[in-house]
C-alpha cells in the first residue's frame, strides 16, 4: 500500500480504543473515499482498508498523537521491530523505546500539528533485540472518536542506508590511500629525486670550472641551469601532491601560498582574503585543513583550466562552527545539471570529501556569468 497522497487523507475515523493491554480494538473508518471505493459499499470499502492493513508489506500503524500509545499495527510492524503484537497495543511507543532520538517523535508531531501530514521523514528505530532499523515514513493526522491520533505507513530502508554506509567507509579509505601515496611520492621526490639534482647541478658547475675551455665552461653552465629549472620544476610537483606547508604552518599560510602559486597562469589573478586571522584555523583538525586545501586547489585547478576567467578571488572564514570556503571566478560559466549529468571527476572529487567531512557543497553557476564554488565544512565545538 502507498501512503496516502495530500489529495486522498483520512479525514474521519471512529475508533474505539481497548483499555491498555489488550490486543484488539473495533473501529469504524470514515475515510474521504476514491471513486472506486465510492461504488463499493460503505462496509466493502471499510474491509478493503482493513485488509489492506493488514496485508501490506509496509509496516503501518496507528497511535495517539499526544501519547504515541500504539491503537493498531500491521504484522509488516510488529514482524520487523522483533515484537508480539500484545507487546505493543495499548503501550507508547516512549515506553517502549522504539525512538532511539525521542526529539524525532517531537519533531514529526511538531510537523503534523503544522501541516496535519508529513512525507518522507526519516526515523531510526530501536527493535525488541535492540537492533537498529532506519524507516522512510509518511504520516498523516487523523480523527479517532474526536481524538487526534497518526496514522503512519513506512518503507525499512535500513539495508540501503547500510550499504551507502559501507561505500562512504570504502570511499574514505580510498582518499586516505591517495593522500598516503602522494604524500610518500612527494617525499620521494623531494628527499630522493630533487636532492640528486641539485647535487648533480653543483657537480656540473664545478666541472664548468675546471675547464679552460670557454665554450665547455659555458656550456656546463647551461646544463646547470637546465638541472636547476627542472628541480624546481619537482620541488613544485610535490608541493602539489603534498603541501607541506599545511602540516608545518597551517591552513592560511598553505593556501596563501597556493593562491601566490597559481596565481598568474594564463592570465588569472588570484585574491586569498582571510579577515579572521591564521590564529583561528591554527588548531584546525588535520583532515579537515587537507580537505579544504584540496577543494580550493581543485576549484582554482577548474577555474584556470577551463573558466578564461582574468580575476578569482579565494574567501575563508569561520562562523558558529562552521568553515566556509568560497572560490569566485569571472570566467565564462557553465551549466551545473549539465556538468553533474556528466560525472566530472573534479566535481565528483570536491562533493566526496566534503560528504565524508559531512559538509556540504554549493555551485552557484551560469554560462557567461562566472562561478562561485562554496563549501561548509562543520567544525568540532
Amino acid at each position: 500500500m502507498s501512503s496516502p497522497g495530500p489529495k486522498n487523507r483520512v479525514v474521519n475515523v471512529n475508533f474505539s480504543p481497548t483499555p491498555k493491554g489488550a490486543t484488539t480494538a473495533h473501529a469504524s473508518w470514515r475515510p474521504a473515499l476514491p471513486p472506486f471505493a465510492q461504488r463499493l459499499g460503505w462496509h466493502d470499502s471499510e474491509r478493503l482498508f482493513f485488509q489492506v492493513f493488514k496485508n501490506s508489506v509496509q509496516p503501518m500503524s496507528i497511535t495517539t498523537l499526544a501519547e504515541g500509545r500504539y491503537l493498531d499495527v500491521n504484522p509488516s510492524f510488529v514482524s520487523l521491530l522483533g515484537y508480539e503484537r500484545h507487546e505493543v497495543i495499548g503501550h507508547s511507543s516512549l515506553e517502549l523505546g522504539i525512538w532511539q532520538n525521542s526529539a524525532q517523535r517531537a519533531e514529526l508531531v511538531r510537523r503534523l500539528k503544522t501541516d496535519g501530514l508529513v512525507r518522507n521523514f526519516e526515523t531510526a528505530l530501536r527493535g525488541a533485540k535492540n537492533q537498529t532499523l532506519i524507516w522512510l515514513s509518511s504520516a498523516d493526522l487523523v480523527e479517532i472518536d474526536g481524538e487526534s491520533c497518526i496514522l503512519v505507513i513506512s518503507d525499512d530502508i535500513t539495508e540501503q542506508r547500510r550499504s551507502e554506509q559501507q561505500l562512504r567507509d570504502v570511499s574514505a579509505r580510498l582518499i586516505r590511500a591517495q593522500e598516503e601515496e602522494r604524500n610518500r611520492i612527494a617525499r620521494e621526490l623531494h628527499d630522493g629525486l630533487n636532492q640528486k639534482l641539485a647535487l648533480l647541478s653543483v657537480d656540473l658547475q664545478e666541472f664548468g670550472r675546471t675547464q679552460s675551455d670557454l665554450d665547455v665552461s659555458q656550456q656546463m653552465n647551461s646544463f646547470s641551469l637546465r638541472l636547476q629549472d627542472v628541480s624546481a620544476d619537482v620541488h613544485g610537483l610535490s608541493h602539489r601532491l603534498h603541501p607541506s606547508k599545511l602540516d608545518y604552518l597551517g591552513l592560511v599560510p598553505a593556501l596563501k601560498s597556493l593562491c601566490q602559486e597559481l596565481s598568474g597562469r594564463r592570465g588569472l589573478h588570484i585574491e586569498f582574503i582571510n579577515t579572521q586571522g591564521a590564529a583561528e584555523f591554527e588548531h584546525l583538525d588535520k583532515e579537515l585543513a587537507l580537505c579544504a586545501y584540496r577543494l580550493v586547489q581543485e576549484a582554482l585547478s577548474n577555474a584556470i583550466k577551463h573558466s578564461g576567467a582574468v580575476t578569482a578571488r579565494v574567501q575563508l572564514r569561520s562562523r558558529n562552527h562552521v568553515l566556509y570556503l568560497l572560490v569566485t571566478d569571472s570566467g565564462k560559466g557553465f551549466s551545473v545539471d549539465v556538468a553533474k549529468q556528466k560525472g566530472r571527476l573534479g566535481l565528483i572529487s570536491m562533493q566526496e570529501r566534503l560528504r565524508l567531512a559531512n559538509g556540504k557543497l554549493i555551485i552557484r553557476s551560469r554560462p557567461n556569468q562566472g562561478t562561485q564554488i562554496e563549501a561548509r565544512i562543520p567544525l568540532p565545538n
